[in-house]
């Protein structure tokens, strides 16, 4: 079909400072593309740098959520490529030319996705959420195994704040789950993978994107996403990596060794022991000076602790709709 190599997609409710740093990335982007803006109601154009005015199409869908954003741009895009982004996001300027060309170096690959990195006017709170995700305490990583050649890895799932998709899999009938609130990402890339296709992360196919600060907004999302992921976990356990179980079973051992420690003193040295050894395990990770490894410590404790909440939730949730007592 005739049109451009790729399609850019950006959901978004209404323009907001985020969105103006994602679009001036777009302005100093490489490569043959037209931008898909899909925000609530009209959006001006005139907010638009003048290099995208020719490439930007604006595509109104009224109060919908991400996934059916997307699932309007898989329907209008004309690309060969779909390119996800956030609009909290900004694409480097060769973010492009490098996923393209991952893609069409391999015709097993139906997608592909790389670094989301901190961008220089992040906040301290949003750097110390920033650490949390991106450390071995941390989501990302969670999915790749087996680094290939310049750090190419195979990935089990990518979010859609970086994610570059081929057309092929949008013609079979893939699309978003619209249902769901959060997780999306992960339904989807999972379609990819029973289509017989592979996810790849490089390091080089990079955006810089702004994190939920610590604490309330973040910690809200890490239950949201721990709920979800939980519902994934019951449907297939076998699909799914045994450290999802991680975070649930150290929320029990806090809950519940903090209960026995309460009840039985003798306890106590044991269990304050075991949390010590858990925090210098994490602050020896860290990175920066005392105050960041600080923040990092209780940003991670919380996030460990919620996301076992939000897991076990989920869990409860979803056997409380397939319990026949119920139906």
């Amino acid at each position: 079909m005739s049109g451009p190599a790729v399609s850019i997609v950006v959901p978004f409710r209404a323009p907001d400072e985020r969105l103006h740093e994602c679009l001036a990335g777009m302005a100093r982007l490489r490569g043959d593309f037209e931008l898909l803006l899909l925000p609530d109601g009209p959006l001006d154009e005139a907010l638009l740098p003048p290099e995208l005015r020719a490439r930007a199409r604006i595509l109104p869908t009224g109060p919908r959520n991400p996934a059916a954003k997307r699932n309007a741009a898989l329907a209008a895009g004309r690309g060969r490529f779909f390119a996800f982004i956030d609009s909290d996001a900004s694409p480097e300027t060769d973010w492009l030319e490098r996923a393209v060309e991952l893609l069409e170096a391999d015709p097993g690959l139906g997608a592909c996705g790389g670094p989301d990195l901190l961008p220089p006017s992040a906040g301290v709170l949003e750097r110390g959420a920033w650490d949390v995700i991106h450390t071995v305490w941390g989501t990302r990583g969670l999915y790749r195994s087996g680094r290939g050649p310049g750090g190419v890895e195979d990935s089990r799932e990518l979010p859609t704040c970086n994610l570059v998709v081929r057309r092929e899999p949008v013609e079979r009938g893939l699309r978003f789950d619209e249902t769901r609130r959060v997780g999306e990402d992960v339904d989807f890339c999972r379609g990819l993978r029973r289509l017989g296709l592979r996810i790849a992360w490089s390091p080089d196919v990079r955006v810089l994107h702004h994190c939920r600060p610590l604490f309330r907004s973040f910690l809200g999302r890490v239950f949201q996403l721990a709920a979800d992921r939980a519902g994934y976990f019951a449907a297939a356990p076998r699909l799914n990596s045994p450290r999802y179980l991680a975070p649930p079973l150290f929320a029990l051992c806090v809950l519940l060794g903090g209960a026995a420690a309460a009840l039985r003193p003798g306890l106590r040295p044991v269990y304050a022991a075991a949390l010590a050894l858990y925090a210098l395990a994490v602050v020896a990770t860290g990175r920066g000076g005392p105050g960041r490894r600080l923040l990092f410590l209780a940003g991670t404790f919380l996030a460990h602790l919620v996301y076992g909440l939000g897991f076990l939730a989920g869990l409860l949730r979803r056997l409380g709709k397939s319990d026949p007592a119920r139906s």
